[in-house]
């Protein structure tokens, strides 16, 4: 133990400050909520500057609740082309094959930079390359479209398919993992397990 007055209070006031610094620190320091998908919506489709707009996009591909019927709206509302293009690559890492059409259309109709992005969308959500070029010359990329226009609904068959596998084995792993409370679905209806 310390003997000298004067170090014990010099230990115990560093304790004190320190402890004061902590505790302050936690009171002070809480991050605010992150913004929800309607606050960026708003901000997306404001008259923000254009580079605001477009990182609010970027964050709203990136929302924990995936929220692509909002991608979607500023998607088709906005008139910016960077922010449309931020809102084309968010619907493509989210994977939202009822877009394909729309970017399909795009990639048809709009500039090269939106064109190339639509492309990389629908590779992205088809989960191959689907040898579009947005440089490419109009009559090529118009018979990659055609091309795209035909395969696409096979592939889309096939992620459905694989989604409705998915969702049988969770249920199948549910119901082996907690057989009392169990309920298989099946052609005729429900049966208890």
């Amino acid at each position: 133990m310390i003997e000298n007055r004067g170090a014990q209070y010099a230990i115990l006031g560093a304790a004190v400050v320190v402890l004061v610094l902590i505790v302050g620190w936690r009171m002070f320091s809480h991050k605010p909520p992150p913004p929800t998908p309607e606050e960026l919506v708003q901000i997306a489709l404001s008259s923000a500057a254009e580079g605001e707009r477009e990182k609010a996009v970027v964050e709203l591909a990136r929302h924990p609740d995936e929220p692509v019927a909002e991608l979607r709206t500023v998607f088709r509302q906005t008139n910016s082309p960077r922010v449309r293009a931020a809102a084309i690559r968010g619907l493509g890492m989210l994977r939202d094959w009822e877009s394909i059409p729309e970017l399909i259309e795009i990639m048809r109709t709009e500039p090269e930079f939106l064109r190339g992005r639509a492309a990389e969308a629908v590779n992205r959500i088809a989960c191959e390359d689907l040898l579009y070029r947005a440089n490419d010359p109009e009559q090529k990329r118009l018979r990659a479209i055609e091309r795209i226009e035909e395969k696409w609904p096979l592939l889309y068959k096939g992620y459905q398919a694989k989604a409705n596998a998915a969702k049988i084995r969770a249920e199948f792993e549910r119901v082996r993992n907690n057989p009392e409370k169990g309920v298989i679905q099946t052609v005729e209806g429900t049966e208890n397990q």
